[in-house]
């Protein structure tokens, strides 16, 4: 399962040219016979309106895995 939750939403420009997105992101794996796996991950998305819409400028972000012990 995937579970996106949003950060922050900074607008910038006028009438909104820009914003940079901050959303965390929880992925938990299950598989038959393995232990569960959960990673929980960060993620910034520089964005930029076009003429044609929104555009992906840049995409920046960590994460780490929670293993079973």
């Amino acid at each position: 399962s995937i579970d996106t939750d949003l950060v922050s939403l900074n607008r910038s420009g006028f009438p909104w040219l820009g914003a940079t997105v901050t959303v965390r992101q929880t992925s938990t794996m299950r598989m038959p016979r393995m232990p569960v796996f959960t990673e929980v991950g960060e993620y910034t998305y520089e964005l930029k309106r076009t003429i044609s819409g929104r555009q992906i400028v840049s995409v920046d972000g960590t994460s780490r895995i929670a293993l079973p012990q």
